[in-house]
């Protein structure tokens, strides 16, 4: 039997992986250059990701633009090509579409800017405009897509023939992710989120290079090249 991927052209499932791969490192980038650019004040350990994009951020371009905007879009690409390539059932589907709800929800990070940083002196909470309530719902929503699509897509890969050997390695991202969004914020606010965010950025990167290895598998005659 084929899947979507078969009626796809491997350059498309290629440029696809590929957007994943990169991903990782340019949201990894962003918030490590982002706050070196912040005042000495600024902690990686106790302040928000989310403070480098914020109106009264240094150089906030650096994470809206880059961080959040094109990692969103990066993100969204891959899932396109997942979507063709996932593995049957409704696990798998829904482990997709919560990949695009991250994808979406990173790349409105940018625009649905914080008023303060919480080192800015009368900051609370990040503000109170609408952006700034927006903000916090939308990344209440991708922190639940990064969940779903990281546990949904553990099921799935185990029943799936080409993603079989990813179960484990994506039951153990998501555990970790967890761990680490709930454990480390004990030591500090901003910890726990960028350790978990790396976490599951480089299992995203695991998806994304075993993507890029289908495309080399032979193929139902079908197959654009």
């Amino acid at each position: 039997m084929t899947t979507g991927a078969d009626h796809l052209p491997r350059s498309l499932l290629r440029l696809s992986a590929l957007c994943g791969l990169f991903a990782p490192i340019v949201f990894t980038a962003a918030w490590v250059v982002g706050g070196i650019v912040q005042p000495d004040a600024y902690s990686v350990v106790d302040d928000a990701i989310s403070d480098l994009g914020a109106r009264t951020a240094d150089h906030a371009w650096i994470y809206n633009q880059i961080g959040a905007n094109l990692t969103g879009l990066l993100v969204m690409a891959l899932a396109f090509g997942l979507w063709r390539a996932r593995p049957p059932g409704v696990a798998g589907g829904l482990g997709v579409i919560a990949l695009a709800v991250v994808g979406a929800g990173v790349f409105l990070d940018g625009w649905l800017r914080l008023d303060c940083r919480s080192l800015d002196a009368g900051c609370d909470n990040g503000g109170s405009s609408g952006l700034a309530v927006a903000h916090q719902i939308e990344s209440l929503v991708t922190v639940l897509g990064l969940l779903v699509s990281v546990f949904a897509l553990a099921y799935a890969f185990g029943r799936g023939e080409r993603w079989r050997d990813l179960r484990t390695p994506t039951l153990i991202a998501g555990i970790a992710t967890v761990a680490a969004f709930i454990g480390l914020s004990f030591v500090g606010l901003g910890l726990g989120p960028r350790v978990g965010l790396t976490v599951w950025f480089a299992w995203l990167a695991l998806v994304s290079r075993h993507l890029m290895r289908t495309t080399r598998e032979p193929r139902h005659p079908d197959i654009q090249n």
